[in-house]
């Protein structure tokens, strides 16, 4: 007789006695079914106590509370469609600003607005030529964001103040690694140039 056959031979006894004592193999299955779940909650609940745990305490050391559960972004990148000016932006901002959040039907806790332009050159002042790159100090984007005074401080200078003169030199902050890398101070005035424009 071949092992296959034994093996064969033995599912079939077992099967036949299993269906023999229905009741019997029905009590055992939700036995061992109750066993495991009970055997796995443990874990799990001991998990869910230390993740909770956890959280609470890095909540504790930042300062912060946790993020809320659902949070929704937009974004449009100038750089890939073309910049757009806030003409162009206002009806969607107004839209998420306002009945977006009745139509979501979520509270509002924080909404922040970020705004960058394209890319500028900066030079020093007195530079006439701006097509030479080597006079180029450095390029970047300025940026305006909401409530951002809430979440900086400043080492140096204060908060720029608002310009509704386009002619008007234009007060900007900038981080502590740019200042440390290009080794600006407070007060000194540099000329941005864009090309697009």
């Amino acid at each position: 007789m071949s092992i296959f056959h034994r093996i064969h031979t033995t599912l079939i006894i077992t099967l036949k006695r299993l269906w023999a004592q229905r009741g019997l193999t029905l009590v055992t299955t939700i036995g061992l079914t109750a066993a495991v779940a009970i055997i796995m909650v443990v874990p799990l609940y001991a998990d869910a106590i230390s993740f909770r745990i956890l959280e609470q305490k890095l909540s504790e050391a930042s300062g912060e509370e946790s993020r809320p559960p659902f949070t929704y972004m937009f974004n449009y990148i100038g750089s890939w469609h073309g910049p757009l000016q806030w003409e162009d932006v206002e009806p969607a901002d107004s839209y998420l600003m306002g009945a977006a959040y009745t139509t979501l039907g979520f509270p509002r806790q924080l909404a922040v607005h970020h705004f960058e332009t394209s890319l500028y050159q900066l030079f020093a002042p007195g530079t006439t030529s701006y097509e030479n790159d080597q006079l180029t100090l450095v390029r970047l984007n300025f940026a305006t964001t909401s409530h951002i005074a809430d979440y900086i401080t400043l080492n140096e200078g204060q908060f720029p103040n608002i310009v509704s003169d386009p002619n008007a030199s234009l007060e900007i902050l900038i981080s502590q690694t740019i200042a440390d890398t290009l080794g600006w101070q407070v007060g000194e005035q540099y000329i941005a140039f864009n090309n697009d424009e």
